[in-house]
């Protein structure tokens, strides 16, 4: 095989080199969307060139798991030491006890000089106050907390305390399961999701005394600060977005709403909305928390940490929730230890001199020199000389994989999908051009009730057919009834790869290809057909590749067609393309398993 050789100024591929790619899948896509595509791709091969370049020996294992020890390291054996410093007086004003430190409302509760009913009833009057504004609390959980409250109250009467955080009241990040809660991702197709467990982090911080006020938002799918109820705000500048993805948890922190709350960090969730809303937020290291009960978005890099006021409260919050956990295998058993009079002169704290280079800005400088300051000696580090860039594409990978078992069976989230108005336009139009006026074409989805997703998936094409002008009704039958009139009794019924849900109407539904890359009719296959196809996909040309499709048609039906309605999978929506007709696309998240075509005559 001949290839060609770019310069160095030269792109790495070109338009022509995407349309021989085509033509290995079959496909055909037009010339602005592979002016479109260039870009990503150009993208993509210079990081598989960047990891390429990186010596792998053989004896190099996978990374099945991620362990964040260097060889040789141990652990230390300490058993977790922990020491606050001295409180100050109870304050008059509710406000000040809202923004006071951990340690300083433990001290209090742990007096008498405060009840956690008290101090849980000044946050939940301060979230009703400002949440409306701030968008920082998706469910609030007022007659969970006082009762949770008083109990610490009782155990306190009773000169008895479960820890540092033993009657004050915190916020979650709503991606942590909750019994009987709802725990909604941030995305609206989750916004009814019930879990029947708590996540482990949840039951650690009951078993340390906190009081759960209720789940905090997130950006959808833990993505930026926009959720379904809205976006989350600042609350130093409610003209801004609160950064995500832990933007409720930082904006209710920052707002002296909760005494403190739980975040997770993938790449920067926890970090960027803390240096947003003006908060302390502490990233541990991957495996020092449990995650068993979050929602996940990258096995490799999430990470769960608490977002606080102070410094000295992220300690507090992290010795509770600080250990292994057996229902998530990459926790570490890591003690923790905190001294809050230790000395901190000639501690190390490393730092990397090029992020204090070249573009560092003089808050750069000034939080250098306030280490300096404060006694603290910074050693300067050096990490390795990898394309750690060049990774980004296998955690994006690693993310999608991660999500993807979410989405084909929710039929909210379909329902999102058919709300886009130029595909419901389109479709009228194509549909007109075929001769169909208004309510004229008809359309019954014969679905059996033994499979409900499949109920679920036709009750939503329902809907966005009848937006599109046709007249469309579901029937439910029983397995036998659906198989009678289905399958057994129909001359043109049409091959379905798993066989559950078939519809008939003046459409006719078939599948393209079956595993051999033969045109697959009630599953058996037609020679003439094959003959055909086969003949399609080696033919270049698009009018004649699709003069190609349409004898196909005439195969099948004794008729050409007009209009393509499609219904696919993200990864396969260019193949309407093929069959060179008028095509609408109509995203119904299902997956491979269950795509459709539908044929209009």
């Amino acid at each position: 095989m001949q290839t060609t050789r770019h310069s160095a100024t030269e792109p790495t591929i070109r338009s022509t080199d995407i349309e021989g790619a085509e033509r290995l899948m079959g496909i055909a896509y037009t010339p602005e969307e592979r002016a479109q595509m260039l870009g990503n791709l150009e993208g993509q091969i210079a990081s598989a060139l960047a990891r390429r370049r990186v010596p792998m020996a053989n004896d190099v294992p996978m990374a099945l798991r991620f362990d964040p020890r260097l060889p040789g390291f141990e652990m230390p054996a300490d058993e977790g030491m922990f020491a606050t410093a001295s409180t100050r007086p109870l304050p008059e004003n509710d406000d000040d006890i809202a923004f006071a430190s951990l340690p300083d409302l433990g001290a209090w509760i742990a007096s008498g000089a405060l009840t956690s009913r008290r101090l849980t009833e000044i946050y939940l009057a301060r979230i009703e106050k400002l949440n409306p504004d701030l968008f920082c609390f998706a469910t609030v959980t007022p007659e969970l907390a006082l009762a949770e409250a008083d109990a610490m109250d009782a155990l306190t009467a009773e000169g008895r305390s479960l820890g540092p955080l033993h009657g004050i009241p915190y916020g979650v990040k709503d991606l942590f399961d909750t019994r009987g809660i709802v725990t909604g991702w941030g995305a609206e197709p989750f916004q009814d999701r019930v879990p029947d467990s708590d996540a482990r982090i949840v039951t650690m911080l009951r078993a340390a005394g906190a009081v759960l006020l209720g789940k905090t938002t997130l950006g959808a799918l833990a993505y930026n600060d926009i959720w379904y109820g809205g976006r989350t705000r600042n609350p130093w500048n409610t003209e801004e977005g609160a950064s995500g993805s832990s933007a409720g948890s930082a904006s209710a922190t920052a707002a002296g709403l909760c005494g403190f709350s739980i975040g997770t960090e993938t790449l920067g969730s926890i970090t960027s909305p803390s240096q947003r809303c003006g908060t302390t937020g502490l990233r541990p290291t991957f495996g020092r928390v449990s995650r068993a009960g979050a929602m996940a978005l990258c096995w490799s890099l999430d990470k769960i940490g608490p977002i606080c006021r102070y410094v000295e409260d992220t300690a507090l919050v992290l010795a509770a929730i600080n250990g292994a956990d057996p229902d998530d295998r990459s926790s570490i058993q890591a003690p923790f230890s905190f001294d809050a009079a230790r000395d901190i002169s000639g501690l190390k704290i490393g730092y990397l001199p090029e992020a204090f280079g070249e573009g560092a800005t003089e808050i750069d400088h000034a939080a250098l020199q306030a280490v300096r300051d404060l006694g603290f000696e910074p050693v300067e580090v050096a990490l390795p000389d990898l394309p750690y860039g060049a990774l980004m594409n296998t955690l994006y990978a690693e993310g999608a994989v991660t999500a993807s078992p979410s989405y084909p069976t929710s039929a909210a989230y379909n329902h999102d999908l058919v709300q886009r108005p130029q595909d419901i336009e389109k479709a009228k139009a194509l549909l007109a051009e075929a001769g169909y006026g208004d309510g004229e074409l008809k359309v019954v989805f014969k679905v059996t009730t033994n499979y409900p997703y499949h109920v679920e998936s036709a009750q939503i094409m329902l809907e966005w057919f009848r937006l599109a002008g046709v007249d469309a009704s579901i029937e439910q039958l029983t397995w036998s009834d659906w198989l009678s009139q289905c399958w057994v009794d129909k001359d043109y019924q049409i091959t379905m790869m798993n066989f559950f849900t078939l519809w008939e109407s003046d459409f006719l539904y078939y599948s393209l290809w079956n595993t051999e890359g033969a045109f697959n009719y009630r599953n058996i296959s037609n020679p003439m057909i094959d003959e055909l196809t086969a003949k399609a996909r080696v033919t270049v040309d698009p009018e004649a590749r699709a003069d190609i499709y349409k004898q196909v048609q005439k195969v099948i039906h004794d008729e050409t067609l007009d209009v393509i309605l499609w219904f696919r999978n993200g990864t396969i929506g260019a193949q309407p393309s093929v069959m060179g007709l008028d095509t609408v696309v109509h995203p119904n998240g299902s997956n491979l398993n269950f795509h459709k075509v539908w044929l209009a005559a």
